[in-house]
């Protein structure tokens, strides 16, 4: 994928073979499957500190940027403790992905404009790799030497006119997220990303948002396929 300063560049003449986007988005799921081998370990050593961007550079093209956090904690899992350089990397790449993967869906080539450079100092992603992109931005001063303990934040979550929640709750998966606006908005949107998975608009003067019965832990596992309960006034 060529470069660009622009944000979001329209991505012309790129062509994914199916075979790279399946084992992409569903390598970790194969992983998990076959017991541990100092042999598949070392392919994974090549793995991060040769592909390990390109691997998500393809993800942010496919949209698919929701995968790359769940295969690094199955490669902690599948490691355990036999190989810490490998688990070391996953738990930083991890950091990585929770700070970067947004910019990185929204513009893949950001990931070596926007998010390379703007790396903490004590993150192996930026030890490994500035050092094979240098045509790219140099941070002079003022380089934080961790990731901040912020995990993530949408400022307007897609909200049409209010931006009050009346109502949020985490889905029994982890990754999705339910919230509830004043403005009659209701968003079921991807925790990883912040890319709005669906979303519903009522006249709150016609409806009330039945949002109550969601807030039992053994209910929110119905929101993927119901989303919400609306009562006619």
């Amino acid at each position: 994928m060529s470069t660009s300063h622009v944000f979001a560049p329209p991505l012309r003449d790129i062509v994914i073979p199916s075979y790279l986007t399946y084992s992409s988005r569903f390598w970790s799921e194969h992983l998990t499957a076959v017991p541990f081998s100092g042999e598949i370990a070392s392919f994974f050593h090549t793995f991060i500190t040769q592909h390990f961007l390109h691997w998500l550079e393809l993800l942010g093209a496919c949209d698919a940027m929701d995968r790359a956090r769940h295969a690094m904690q199955a490669l902690q899992k599948w490691v355990a403790d036999r190989n810490q350089a490998l688990v070391d990397f996953a738990i930083d790449a991890e950091k990585f992905i929770i700070a970067f993967g947004g910019v990185v869906t929204s513009s893949p080539p950001h990931l070596y404009i926007s998010a390379l450079p703007f790396t903490p100092a004590n993150s192996l992603v930026l030890i490994y790799f500035v050092p094979q992109f240098r045509d790219t931005l140099i941070i002079q001063q003022g380089r934080q030497h961790k990731y901040a303990a912020l995990v993530r934040e949408w400022r307007k979550v897609d909200h049409t006119e209010s931006y009050d929640l009346i109502f949020n709750s985490l889905h029994c998966n982890g990754t999705d997220i339910l919230s509830v606006s004043l403005d009659g908005s209701v968003i079921f949107w991807d925790l990883e990303t912040g890319l709005v998975l669906q979303k519903r608009i009522f006249n709150i003067a016609k409806y009330r948002i039945s949002y109550h019965i969601i807030s039992q832990s053994d209910m929110i596992c119905d929101i993927s396929i119901l989303i919400l309960e609306v009562i006619v006034i």
